[in-house]
């Protein structure tokens, strides 16, 4: 009684409140509300288990507990409509998706591989996935006794959920040199989480590609105030009086590896950038760790 349900869980006064819920609940809550946690001969770590899915392994069943903290004003059909929003995750789940790294092979070595395997892991560590960087090296050392010596390639490493490693790869023939973009302010992404990682989940893509279909190589997004933003296979630089420039990660943006390495060797600074600084630009790039760099015709 001391130590569990929480008075977040059961209200106050608490003996009284889980009398009552005793009396109005047809079945017991088992593993839901109670508390589950781990104790090693260090400490001991606990938590209340809350729209957690217990699953038998037998029977391949599960239950999920949910439910809301019901005061004297509550309204019933509003608590209802809050429960369905909590359980959303199970009803309404986010389509598949694995984590994705580009990445250029080119004299018989992968270019800013750091870079993406330390994006890769803080990917997974945000998404729960499971991170095997033995299994990732592996299967890049592997994939190389596919490559013609002397030649370029585009490798796409995937991660899935629980770790298994899968590598698809392209010859890289053709150097853009030059690129002919076009602004857009159609929302990127409107998952919040997966505006700083990269992933299969690319529902830009569609702009993208409409955008090619006109003629173009590639998609500036700008926001709401008409600050620029990034492309949809690309990080923004504008270069101004010998000084470059690129916007700030807060706004919403992939911290692409290429940006990073920028950053890092204090070759360009984080500024909110507008459509007035794209205009007056001495240049403008786009930079990926694949292209590397890619001017943009003004």
């Amino acid at each position: 009684m001391n130590l569990f349900p929480s008075g977040s869980i059961t209200g106050a006064p608490k003996i009284r409140s889980m009398q009552i819920i005793a009396g109005l609940e047809k079945s017991p809550r088992n593993l839901y509300t109670g508390t589950i946690g781990i104790i090693t001969n260090e400490n001991a770590v606990f938590n209340i288990p809350i729209r957690t899915v217990n699953i038998d392994k037998k029977t391949k069943l599960g239950e999920l507990g949910l439910g809301s903290g019901i005061v004297w004003d509550s309204s019933a059909e509003m608590e209802f409509e809050e429960v369905k929003l909590k359980g959303n995750f199970i009803t309404e789940p986010l389509k598949y998706f694995e984590l994705l790294e580009s990445l250029l092979f080119e004299n018989g070595e992968y270019f800013l591989l750091d870079y993406h395997l330390e994006r890769l892991k803080k990917s997974a560590d945000s998404l729960l996935f499971k991170y095997d960087e033995n299994e990732i090296l592996n299967s890049l050392k592997n994939i190389k006794t596919k490559f013609e010596p002397g030649k370029k390639y585009k490798v796409r490493l995937l991660v899935n959920k629980w770790g298994s490693v899968k590598i698809e790869f392209d010859e890289i023939n053709f150097e853009l040199k030059s690129a002919k973009i076009v602004l857009s302010k159609i929302e990127r992404c409107d998952v919040e989480k997966f505006k700083y990682h990269k992933t299969t989940f690319r529902p830009w893509d569609d702009e993208l590609k409409k955008a090619k279909l006109n003629g173009f190589d590639e998609v500036l997004f700008i926001n709401e105030n008409d600050e620029l933003l990034e492309g949809a296979i690309s990080n923004l630089v504008i270069e101004k009086n010998g000084r470059r420039f690129t916007p700030p990660i807060e706004l919403g943006i992939l911290n692409g590896c290429y940006r990073k390495y920028l950053l890092d060797n204090k070759l360009c600074s984080e500024k909110r950038l507008t459509l007035t600084d794209l205009k007056n630009a001495d240049k403008i790039i786009f930079c990926n760790s694949v292209r590397k760099e890619i001017l943009v015709m003004k």
